[in-house]
């Protein structure tokens, strides 16, 4: 359990406001105040500014910031291993993102409960933004991942390198004899999953390097999820952009076809991560190590 004047600290780094934080933790705007002023008063710098009335994070704060979130993660961890030591089994609390979880979901579960037979397993699909906001507050102890995340945070082991591919209908109105460049593209729909998630994160930063967004193309339709994105796709509504993993059997099927490409498609690494100086280091390098001959690289 953290002091009082971190959890005050902490609250209105996410609140953003003295008031708002005040009435979550039931206690008067003064006592607020003070808690702050005496976290900068101990470590001799200020943590808080405003700027246009908008309360922000000086350097020193976001550096606390982290630090608290990883320590309250630690800590809700071993509460949780305390309570129960005595049954001899360890719970295991992890996400996966989409595009993993529909390749590679089935074995994980599998390896998982045939390695900890005794254990509680509880996993989680969404998106990488998701992901990194329950490592952070402690809700989950790792997750597989890909797309972009704040590797200054997170201790991240390879379990794989991903091409990351253009497919399309195999009927839709594009020769895939020929090699397009992402201009080409622009006249055609583009079906792309929901904001947030790491195959979108990727195909965004992909291209800005082109000075494009997904607002280039024709029409955007934004899917929650993988199956959707796909049948869409094979029912020639549009194209889109995803690992090859994960559409590789519907390539071999004929029901999509891939788009070659001169200067977009790329490779990604999936991640195996947990929060930064764990305490339980060794037990999720452990887990990585399992779970590694599951993916090809």
């Amino acid at each position: 359990m953290l002091d009082t004047r971190f959890e005050t600290f902490l609250t209105l780094c996410h609140e953003k406001n003295y008031t708002k934080t005040a009435e979550k933790l039931f206690i008067t705007q003064p006592a607020v105040s003070q808690h702050i002023k005496w976290l900068e008063e101990r470590y001799d710098t200020k943590l808080v500014s405003y700027h246009q009335r908008q309360l922000s994070l000086t350097p020193s704060g976001q550096k606390l910031y982290d630090y608290l979130i990883n320590l309250k993660a630690q800590i809700s961890k071993i509460e949780l291993e305390v309570a129960t030591s005595d049954t001899m089994s360890v719970p295991l609390n992890f996400s996966v993102t989409l595009s993993i979880s529909d390749y590679y979901l089935p074995q994980l579960m599998t390896t998982l409960t045939t390695e900890y037979p005794e254990s509680d397993i509880a996993c989680h699909v969404e998106n990488t933004h998701h992901i990194i906001k329950k490592l952070q507050s402690g809700e989950i102890d790792f997750a597989l991942v890909e797309g972009n995340f704040p590797k200054e945070l997170f201790t991240a082991h390879k379990l794989s390198t991903e091409p990351f591919i253009g497919v399309c209908g195999n009927s839709f109105s594009l020769d895939t004899t020929q090699t397009y460049s992402i201009d080409d593209l622009y006249q055609f729909p583009l079906i792309i999953r929901e904001t947030g998630s790491g195959s979108r994160l990727i195909l965004e930063h992909l291209l800005a390097e082109q000075n494009s967004t997904v607002h280039d193309f024709k029409r955007l339709l934004s899917v929650g999820d993988l199956p959707t994105t796909k049948n869409l796709v094979a029912e020639n509504h549009g194209i889109t952009f995803l690992y090859e993993t994960v559409v590789r059997e519907d390539l071999e099927k004929q029901k999509l076809r891939r788009i070659p490409l001169r200067s977009l498609e790329t490779a990604h690494n999936f991640y195996f991560i947990y929060l930064k100086d764990s305490l339980f280091d060794d037990h999720y390098t452990s887990l990585y190590t399992l779970l590694k001959p599951l993916f090809k690289s």
